[in-house]
């Protein structure tokens, strides 16, 4: 997830919303979602099953960092215990994967082994730019070897899209798949435009 895209649009809902940013501009994670054959879902399983924050004491730093919430009026630690008992207790049925730890650890080795901040400075894209999205889908490609799915958050006043998040899909051997399965990766960002690869939060919509 791109942290000044999202923070602009959550800025966009009311004026009260402020934003918590990493100190480097790096992409972070959003999820770890798992799903039956390329679907979406299953999600909740497990309504008792709160997160234990003691038990990530040694990540929890690199949690902070990498898997930060960027909603600033909030619970700092809101996003996880959001995404543990959406996804999190659903993927607690894979061996690697049930429990706290095992969970958030092995979702931060993938996103260190597929560092999108890395894989698209590396072919030339920087934040401050705009681009052809079937560019960037290509510099995720070249790096996987399977296609991908990347969002945009679509500005209605401007008609203008922002680089959002990029979706990368794994087996349950942890290695990458195919996210769809007409062989193509995906996008719901403009295709005939460039897209807005955020440096900073705009203030207002003139800071664009």
């Amino acid at each position: 997830m791109w942290p000044p895209t999202f923070c602009y649009s959550w800025r966009l809902l009311s004026s009260k919303n402020t934003c918590r940013l990493p100190r480097k501009k790096i992409w972070t994670i959003h999820g770890f979602w798992p799903a039956i054959t390329q679907t979406s879902g299953p999600n909740y399983c497990s309504e008792k099953w709160k997160l234990n924050l003691d038990l990530l004491e040694e990540i929890q730093q690199e949690l902070d960092t990498k898997w930060i919430d960027v909603k600033n009026n909030t619970d700092p630690h809101s996003f996880l215990k959001y995404e543990w008992a959406k996804h999190g207790t659903c993927a607690v049925s894979h061996p690697k994967l049930n429990n706290e730890l095992k969970y958030f650890k092995n979702t931060l080795e993938m996103f260190n082994s597929f560092d999108a901040t890395k894989i698209l400075t590396k072919a030339g894209f920087h934040a401050g730019g705009k681009y052809f999205v079937q560019d960037l889908i290509k510099s995720i490609e070249s790096f996987t070897g399977k296609n991908c799915r990347i969002d945009c958050i679509f500005d209605r006043q401007r008609k203008e899209y922002y680089l959002y998040q990029v979706k990368i899909c794994f087996d349950k051997s942890f290695k990458p798949i195919d996210c769809n399965k007409s062989n193509k990766s995906y996008s719901n960002c403009w295709l005939k435009k460039k897209v807005f690869y955020l440096e900073s939060v705009p203030n207002n919509r003139r800071d664009l």
